[in-house]
């Protein structure tokens, strides 16, 4: 599954009722969405489990990689395929220690150097960067310029995911900053998401 660490990056919304959440995930990776992070700051643990199952199911369907945000202990049992950690959140090797030496393990390091290269050092899969620009998903987001996103990705030897404020008139010069991956919450799961998805591609090959 390391393989699939690039391209579009879905981060699902903590708003959404179960029965929307899974219709709309399953039209992102029926879209052609490859990466999915089942992100959910509002349910405990035993709420969000049977969901978490529910889309493992569907990524399998359709050969996709499922994140667990914060909880290394949910995806070890949803049998995800790894979990994006934050700086408050377990440190990477502990997680690691619960997941072993398989499961992806992605960090948010915001804009910094100095957190990305421990990341890295402690057995981080993949970093992320951001915002890049403002979200509706965090409320005070660390900025992250382009040219900040520039400057790390030179520098770090995993896979980069950019966040925060993504779009289709804006992911082209992400891009060329560096990274690899483009995380992307609300602007994925609202409005038309099949046609989303494929201007967000065109753009990304354009």
């Amino acid at each position: 599954m390391i393989n699939n660490l690039k391209g579009l990056y879905a981060i699902t919304p903590s708003n959404l009722e179960e029965k929307d959440l899974l219709s709309k995930v399953k039209v992102l990776l029926s879209s052609g969405i490859c990466l999915v992070q089942f992100r959910d700051k509002v349910r405990g643990f035993n709420q969000k489990l049977p969901i978490a199952l529910k889309i493992k199911e569907i990524c399998d369907e359709f050969k996709g990689t499922l994140i667990i945000n914060d909880d290394p202990y949910l995806a070890k049992e949803t049998q995800a395929d790894g979990v994006h950690l934050g700086q408050d959140d377990m440190p990477c090797f502990e997680a690691r220690d619960i997941l072993g030496p398989t499961p992806i393990i992605g960090i948010s390091c915001q804009s910094d150097l100095k957190l990305a290269l421990k990341a890295v050092d402690e057995g981080a899969n993949y970093v992320a960067f951001g915002s890049i620009f403002p979200s509706k998903t965090k409320k005070s987001p660390v900025l992250s310029s382009l040219n900040d996103l520039n400057y790390l990705a030179s520098r770090v030897n995993v896979p980069i995911v950019a966040v925060g404020g993504i779009n289709r008139r804006n992911i082209k010069k992400i891009k060329l900053s560096g990274a690899e991956m483009f995380g992307i919450s609300s602007g994925l799961f609202e409005g038309n998401i099949a046609e989303t998805v494929k201007k967000l591609k065109e753009n990304l090959k354009g």
